[in-house]
């Protein structure tokens, strides 16, 4: 069955565009006729870091903190960690769109026949139509290798093709001018510590003429033309300039063919280790969104599955490899220079969520960034446990940013106070071996995962119950209601910490017998874990959120927290 999903009109918007990417480099395409444009990203593409975002009251409110919410008065607990808790500078480093390229066509004459898809078994994206009895095609791909997006335009009829292509971002962007044959755009992010980029395309053509002038390529008559477009920034190269030259430089010199090659064969190298059929995909004719609404109609569908599936793998391929960041919120694709949620890395479940499929569908070294981000994160997690909690190890809230910014993100009572991100960030390290097997996962992480558990063999507290809990907490964006009728969010021992506190002091348990080292500290570890809370069923026989047998403000929320045990665990 073909792995594709296709269209019969152009995008509309953002939402509507399709994506590309090598997990360096994002491209939204939009396939307009006479006006086409690709929304770019570059992964480390952030506004500037923001340091020193800590509360200086932190460790002294604490202990208060700690005895109003075992007390029951959340309400001034709440109140206390607004004003002692969370950052006075709330908001850490954001990512940021790279800008987009511009294609204006001087097509003349009525479009037919328009299709526009995505081809997930080769990941190229393309555009076909006629006018004028000519008919067009264009191709579109991240090549992960020569690290270059590339274009292609055919036209049936030789001389079709006449066009202007440029470049632009609005803020940020210093300087558009011709280099060589390039065109290449200069720029900082936003914030005190900027990020630099450069962002530089070319055009190279075969029949008719091309002219560069200021930021604008334009090409009179050509039979083919191609685009080839890179960017780099500071934080990868103090060189990002000249990086961007030569990196053009070479790919130019490889060609087209030769890229579209090495890009299939080192896609379906990670993309063809998996597959799945439900047998002939019979609505195979019909454009994705039309399929999307006979879905809701309740039409079954089972090809549109496997496809929706494979979607999946595609864009974690595109957006997490090697030597990339991690994918974000919005994987490595963002139009807004204020995304939503900053298009950071929320975990306190939505970077777990990207990287639930890297090791049960085949992608096990795509689950590398995580890896390097979590490790990131330790120099400032190192201080955010010191600073505000008085603990030992690392700890980092409901966000992190490109970074490793770990202290509280937001002002937003039901998630900012949360400190089970990392140690949840660290199950995915266990689980990578699990599937692989690779002992040297665990060596060359061993510090960071005992880090971790460090954290909270110093942070967790013993309630009137004689269990070690967590406290301050809040189950991750969810709202209970006390007897009095009133709502709260913050609490102690919420069911999903130690759940995850369970499964993290789990796996460091065997990898010390693994890597026959720490008994010591394994043993430590068991003794807390036999004090841990365990689930318990409330009188409505559900599994309690929290530790009180609390009525859920919102029924069925859709977080599910109280179920990690579940799933991922």
């Amino acid at each position: 069955m073909k792995m594709r999903l296709f269209y019969e009109q152009a995008a509309e918007n953002w939402n509507e565009a399709l994506p590309i990417g090598n997990g360096f480099l994002g491209g939204m395409v939009y396939g307009g006729v006479f006006f086409d444009r690709i929304q770019m990203n570059e992964d480390s593409l952030w506004c500037g870091e923001r340091k020193g975002r800590l509360n200086p009251n932190a460790k002294e409110a604490l202990p208060k903190v700690r005895q109003l919410l075992f007390d029951g008065k959340i309400g001034e607990a709440q109140r206390l960690s607004e004003a002692a808790l969370f950052a006075p500078n709330q908001h850490p480093a954001h990512y940021e769109p790279l800008g987009e390229l511009f294609i204006n066509f001087e097509h003349k004459g009525k479009c037919l026949n328009y299709r526009r898809g995505l081809c997930l078994e080769t990941a190229v994206s393309w555009v076909s139509y006629i006018i004028n009895g000519v008919s067009y095609k264009r191709e579109y791909f991240a090549n992960f290798p020569s690290n270059v997006i590339c274009v292609k335009f055919s036209a049936s009829e030789k001389g079709a093709l006449s066009f202007q292509a440029e470049y632009d971002r609005g803020r940020g962007l210093d300087n558009i001018e011709p280099l060589n044959d390039k065109v290449v755009a200069t720029g900082r992010s936003m914030g005190e510590n900027g990020v630099y980029f450069a962002a530089m395309f070319t055009v190279k053509i075969v029949g008719g003429t091309i002219n560069s002038l200021g930021g604008t390529i334009t090409v009179e008559n050509a039979d083919e033309a191609y685009i080839y477009f890179t960017a780099r920034t500071n934080w990868r190269n103090n060189d990002y300039l000249g990086w961007c030259a030569a990196n053009l430089d070479k790919a130019t010199e490889k060609g087209y063919a030769f890229l579209i090659n090495e890009h299939q064969i080192d896609y379906q190298s990670l993309f063809n280790r998996v597959t799945l059929n439900f047998g002939e995909d019979e609505k195979a004719h019909i454009p994705t969104d039309k399929r999307l609404e006979l879905l809701r109609e309740n039409e079954s569908d089972p090809g549109l599955l496997a496809i929706y599936f494979q979607f999946g793998r595609y864009l974690l391929i595109s957006s997490s490899r090697p030597g990339t960041n991690a994918a974000n919120l919005q994987g490595i694709w963002n139009k807004d220079m204020f995304p939503p949620w900053g298009s950071k890395y929320t975990i306190n479940i939505n970077t777990q969520m990207n990287y639930w499929l890297a090791e049960n569908c085949n992608l096990s070294e795509l689950h590398q960034p995580l890896f390097d981000l979590i490790n990131r994160a330790k120099e400032g997690g190192r201080i955010t446990a010191s600073e505000m909690y008085g603990c030992r190890g690392f700890v980092a809230h409901h966000n992190l940013d490109m970074f490793g910014d770990t202290a509280p993100v937001d002002k937003y009572l039901p998630a900012t106070i949360w400190q089970t991100g990392v140690a949840w960030l660290c199950t995915h390290i266990w689980e990578h071996y699990l599937y692989t097997q690779e002992i040297s996962v665990l060596e060359n992480n061993y510090e960071t995962l005992k880090e971790a558990c460090l954290f909270f063999i110093d942070f967790l507290i013993e309630d009137k119950k004689g269990r070690l809990v967590t406290n301050p907490s809040v189950s991750p964006e969810n709202t209970y209601i006390l007897p009095n009728g009133e709502s709260g969010v913050m609490c102690y021992a919420p069911s999903m910490d130690s759940q995850i506190i369970t499964e993290l002091f789990s796996a460091m348990i065997e990898i010390t017998r693994l890597l026959n080292k720490d008994t010591d500290f394994a043993d430590e570890l068991r003794r807390i874990m036999i004090k841990l809370p365990k689930p318990e069923i409330g009188r409505h026989n559900q599994l309690m959120e929290w530790a009180e047998d609390y009525e859920e403000k919102e029924m069925g929320h859709r977080h599910i927290s109280h179920l990690y045990a579940l799933y991922p665990a």
